[in-house]
């Protein structure tokens, strides 16, 4: 990406990233740089790096009533599944969702064939985590189909039965609740499906099971998953099938903050959402900058993103000058510099949204500038990361928070006289599967 310069300076050439920086040095803290301008040597420049998290793991298990469980390992996520998780967090410009999809793209392909478009089918909504209706018919939830045909990462739908008694049908008795257990920092997701089989016949080519989401008011359903068995399931008449998925994962404890993996947890299947308002370990509540709210995790909505206007320091990327360890549980910069006469925020402003096809990447990046007019030194020894999020508390009430999701304490304090400036640049990449 640019021309090394002796051991550690790298001046960037490519004109779609960082145009006339020149790198000094990496910060002690993993993924940050330093450097500073060439057209204007007074804006410093920091550049901090954030990739979305790994896909949970976990594994299915099959139990026929006359048979011991089988179980196998969960590894067939769609792109559905992977452009929620991304796509929530990065909320890319429009032309990222276009009447066709694919690689390069983040829109959904539904199970009915059409592609949704916009950034509403990736709500943080009531079904992103599994319906759990008694009786769910086979339109979402675990379902069972009777397709052979390799699984592909383009997957958008099931081969499902048809719900009932009749021959060849299969009655689906529905989803059970999550069942969620949290451990320190492990979340392990457990849910079932029943299916019983009174076609009159026995049924001999079950050879595939899924999950299909429910989002937003419009009731787009999506394939997340997809497994093929190794081998098909013959059920009986009169027999029944358990499907039940486990899905595990471990929140690290630094990078992004609790709030940012909360709203993740569900978008990536992980929790179901919630009416408690709780904020700390083990709850999906997310924590707004005024530290007074602890918003359920209902419906939540970021296609206001992370770009905002100039003049404002309560959202987009923001600086601050306590040095305090972060912490997971971080909701605020513990010392922001706030817009004023002294201190003039920039706009937070969309450098770039690129795909890259060689490395499968998403990398948006963000930039914002905050300008020292105070007449004395100042030192940025924190960076933090605000979304700007619509939340609707189940109709009751609406209305958007401030939200920290990454907070970073350099290793490398910038100091800042009189009329000089310190760029940030926020580079957030998600890494597709091969």
């Amino acid at each position: 990406m640019g021309l090394s310069i002796g051991k550690d300076i790298v001046v960037n050439n490519d004109g779609r990233e960082n145009l006339n920086i020149l790198w000094h040095k990496e910060d002690r803290q993993p993924n940050v740089v330093h450097g500073h301008r060439i057209d204007n040597p007074k804006i410093k420049v920091v550049k901090i790096g954030m990739q979305t998290p790994e896909v949970p793991t976990g594994y299915i298990e099959l139990k026929q009533d006359s048979k011991k469980p089988v179980e196998f390992e969960m590894k067939s996520f769609t792109r559905n599944y992977y452009n929620r998780i991304t796509d929530w967090h990065m909320c890319l410009p429009a032309n990222y969702y276009g009447t066709t999809g694919g690689a390069g793209y983040l829109n959904a392909r539904l199970t009915s064939g059409s592609w949704g478009t916009g950034t509403s089918v990736y709500d943080l909504y009531d079904g992103v985590e599994i319906h759990t209706f008694e009786n769910s018919g086979n339109t979402q939830g675990i379902l069972v189909g009777s397709s052979s045909s390799d699984f592909s990462f383009e997957d958008y739908a099931l081969s499902v039965y048809t719900d009932g008694y009749a021959a060849g049908n299969l009655y689906h008795i529905g989803n059970t609740p999550f069942v969620k257990t949290v451990s320190g920092e492990d979340w392990t997701i457990n849910h079932s499906a029943f299916f019983d089989n009174f076609s009159g016949g026995s049924i001999t080519n079950i050879n595939e099971v899924g999950l299909i989401s429910q989002h937003t008011s419009s009731n787009y359903l999506m394939l997340n998953e997809r497994s093929v068995l190794a081998v098909p399931i013959t059920l009986l008449n009169k027999e029944g099938l358990r499907v039940r998925y486990q899905r595990t994962f471990t929140i690290p404890p630094v990078n992004w903050t609790r709030n940012f993996y909360n709203a993740w947890l569900i978008g990536a299947g992980m929790s179901a959402s919630t009416t408690i308002t709780s904020f700390g370990q083990g709850y999906i509540s997310i924590r707004d900058t005024n530290l007074a709210n602890a918003n359920p995790g209902s419906k939540w909505n970021s296609s206001n993103g992370l770009a905002c206007a100039a003049a404002t320091s309560n959202r987009g990327i923001i600086v601050g000058t306590d040095s305090t360890e972060e912490t997971l549980d971080d909701r605020a910069l513990v010392a922001k510099v706030i817009h004023s006469a002294a201190f003039y925020y920039d706009a937070t402003l969309r450098l770039g949204a690129t795909y890259t096809a060689g490395t499968l990447t998403h990398l948006e990046q963000l930039s914002r500038t905050v300008n020292n007019i105070s007449s004395g030194d100042t030192t940025i020894a924190e960076i933090g990361l605000v979304m700007y999020i619509h939340r609707d508390y189940q109709s009751f009430t609406d209305y958007y928070v401030n939200v920290l999701m990454a907070r970073k304490v350099l290793a490398s304090p910038v100091t800042l006289t009189n009329g000089e400036s310190i760029q940030v640049i926020y580079e957030i990449s998600s890494v597709f599967p091969a």
